[in-house]
């Protein structure tokens, strides 16, 4: 299936679920759990998940299905690390995401340590995930889906490892909704250049400083306008001038207020 039938961009990462054995025939291996391409290989971002596992009897509790949803989940983070990240997998059993589970059983490991990658004195992954471009983004999600695993909560931290990790410059704030921002990223964000997400996130960070709620209020209203698919530049035009309005020095942003206002030229 071709992503272009499916709205994909080349780097969206598109998984299949498959009622099967996956085999890598060329390296002599069979009964994997995943297989898939990274975003710069042949077939870039696209991997495939076996459900065969769920029948043979690997899980300590077979029958356990918040078990089984969290081994998908296991699964499905492998998939994105292994799209996103240069970081191979190592024979060693330490209950990290990377380990490559030679032996089946040792998969339950992996599942007990909990969307784990290793320390510096075992095979050193979480550093060097953190070194990858979509590194913290990728470490946050881990976190939710092992502490947090609502749906909302795993709807905003996908979000952010979407907007990559310049959501990481948002500053925390009492008057700026971050999910709204996240969610604005997410449907805005394979239309728009690297330059205009911060100049997005600098005026997210002006309204921050000024403490102003009414800036809040309307900066909030802009984003909800521009996580909606059919969004108005009507609209968003109107609260633009509004923000502006309450907070003139939205408009001292320079180069940041082009870009922004482009969206709805």
């Amino acid at each position: 299936m071709r992503k272009q039938g499916l709205g994909a961009s080349p780097n969206d990462l598109v998984i299949a679920l498959y009622r099967g054995v996956l085999e890598a025939r060329e390296a002599g291996l069979t009964n994997l759990f995943v297989a898939g391409a990274r975003y710069d290989e042949s077939s870039p971002c696209t991997a495939v998940v076996s459900l065969d596992f769920l029948s043979w009897d690997v899980l300590e509790e077979k029958f356990n299905y918040t078990l089984r949803k969290h081994a998908l989940l296991h699964l499905f983070v492998c998939c994105i690390l292994g799209a996103y990240t240069h970081v191979n997998a190592h024979a060693s059993t330490l209950g990290c995401l990377f380990d490559f589970d030679n032996r089946l059983a040792d998969f339950n490991r992996k599942l007990a340590r909990g969307y784990y990658l290793c320390a510096p004195h075992e095979n050193d992954c979480h550093r060097k995930v953190q070194s990858e471009k979509y590194g913290n983004s990728i470490i946050q999600l881990c976190s939710t889906l092992k502490y947090r695993t609502d749906a909302k909560s795993v709807q905003i931290s996908i979000g952010e490892l979407i907007m990559g990790d310049s959501y990481k410059d948002i500053i925390d704030s009492q008057i700026i909704n971050r999910s709204k921002v996240v969610n604005a990223f997410n449907t805005i964000g394979n239309e728009i250049d690297e330059e205009t997400k911060t100049a997005l996130v600098e005026l997210a960070n002006i309204v921050t400083r000024s403490s102003n709620a009414a800036a809040g209020v309307l900066f909030n209203e802009f984003s909800d306008q521009l996580a909606k698919p059919d969004r108005s530049k009507n609209q968003l035009s109107q609260l633009w001038d509004g923000l502006v309005s309450v907070l003139p020095d939205v408009a001292k942003l320079g180069g940041a207020v082009a870009k922004i206002t482009a969206i709805f030229a």
